[in-house]
């Protein structure tokens, strides 16, 4: 045998082996308690947590409430209802959030406004950013370097005339003469007009064809926004459709607080579902009036997408609502096609255009292919009507033209 082998051999006798201890068992099952008791605190503290958030939603409504990433806030309010203005708790600056509460400008400004130099026409301003105040694109959240030096309040604003039953421009003295159809081409569907500019005037609305729809009857009155518009009456709001249907009875109150305006106001429906305030607390209803989210909330600005920016024991959040039901009401309500049929009256219209041809469209939408162009003057039978579009026949064809460019026929006359 070689010496390695030797070697390899004595090496083996070295070796000892110890004696196995045994464990402590008080220690061993104090162990077993103790982790038996962090398991089991875990499990009271998780169940807690489920138990309480079931409780929760159960009392604020078919939604989740998060207050993440709103720490530092101190007060949100709607720049009407395109986008929200923030107060920084800390600095007591304003800033810029999308309605989703995502910040689009920091809090680095003194104030912010809305502004208008010409009826129907807003300008969005900041103020504390330099010398002068500030533009604000509202569309995407940005105070711009456009400076703004024109009037806080419109110039002139359309009001119906009784005596005339027509309507006017009022300015600061009084009649500044009739309103053309050409100085309101932009407006689409109905719009709001009022008996004066007076604070106690009464409010109704006209259409692009310059006659009043819908009576002039109400303390104040906002624009139809998914075919419902808010209306005040003696001190509360509710919705009305299009042909003046009571929707939602008058019996919430007003939002100025919670817009940047501090007007009497009230928010319009959007994605079929609407923020309001009753007993002096916030929900959010469907187009039935069906509360959705409950009135539990100190406030509630307008949202967007089933997401909405509140307060709740002093802390501002996210109110996220149940995305079923915000598919399920985002639909226009059921009577905005037969509500917008019964808005013109049927028969013989004049196309009246600044001279130039009418387009005959296949669809009642603007981007629908053109299939004939209508002399200016030429006399059209309308034979049905739907959201501002009249359906006729030119030169064999049949298809849809706008209602904005057709007058009845017993206004014009017939030589």
């Amino acid at each position: 045998m070689g010496k390695g082998a030797c070697d390899m051999k004595r090496k083996s006798k070295d070796i000892y082996f110890s004696k196995k201890k045994t464990a402590n068992k008080g220690l061993v099952a104090l162990a077993v308690v103790a982790a038996s008791a962090i398991l089991a605190a875990g499990g009271y503290f998780a169940a807690k947590t489920v138990t309480e958030a079931r409780e929760e939603r159960a009392e604020i409504g078919r939604c989740s409430w998060s207050t993440k990433g709103f720490e530092n806030v101190s007060d949100v309010k709607s720049f009407d209802e395109k986008i929200a203005v923030f107060t920084d708790a800390e600095n007591g600056k304003q800033g810029l959030m999308t309605l989703k509460g995502e910040i689009t400008e920091e809090a680095n400004y003194d104030s912010f406004s809305v502004c208008s130099d010409v009826w129907g026409v807003k300008k969005y301003i900041a103020a504390g950013g330099g010398e002068h105040p500030l533009l604000v694109d509202v569309i995407n959240g940005k105070v711009t370097g456009r400076q703004y030096h024109g009037p806080e309040t419109p110039a002139k604003s359309v009001c119906w005339n009784q005596a005339a039953k027509s309507l006017v421009w009022i300015d600061s003295k009084g009649y500044a003469g009739q309103v053309q159809k050409s100085e309101i081409a932009s407006v689409k569907g109905l719009f709001p007009v009022a008996t004066s500019v007076s604070e106690d005037a009464k409010w109704g609305f006209a259409d692009a064809n310059l006659n009043v729809r819908i009576t002039l009857s109400y303390d104040s009155v906002c624009e139809f926004s998914n075919g419902l518009a808010a209306v005040e009456s003696e001190g509360k709001w509710g919705y009305i459709t299009e042909n003046e249907i009571i929707k939602i009875s008058p019996v919430y109150e007003s939002a100025a607080n919670e817009n940047i305006g501090g007007k009497d106001t009230s928010f319009g429906f959007r994605n079929g579902l609407a923020p309001v305030k009753k007993d002096g607390k916030f929900g959010i209803i469907d187009k039935s009036g069906n509360a959705v989210v409950n009135f539990v909330f100190d406030k509630i600005i307008q949202g967007k997408d089933g997401k909405y920016l509140a307060m709740r024991n002093s802390k501002w959040g996210i109110i996220t609502v149940d995305e079923e039901k915000v598919t399920a009401t985002s639909a226009p309500a059921p009577e905005t096609t037969t509500q917008q049929a019964v808005l013109y009256d049927l028969g013989e219209y004049t196309v009246a255009t600044a001279g130039s041809p009418l387009n005959l469209r296949r669809d009642a939408k603007s981007d629908s292919p053109v299939l004939r162009k209508i002399p200016n003057g030429t006399t059209l039978n309308v034979e049905k009507t739907q959201a501002g579009w009249a359906f006729v026949e030119f030169d064999g064809v049949s298809g849809w033209v706008s209602m904005k460019y057709l007058e009845p026929f017993s206004q014009t006359g017939k030589n």
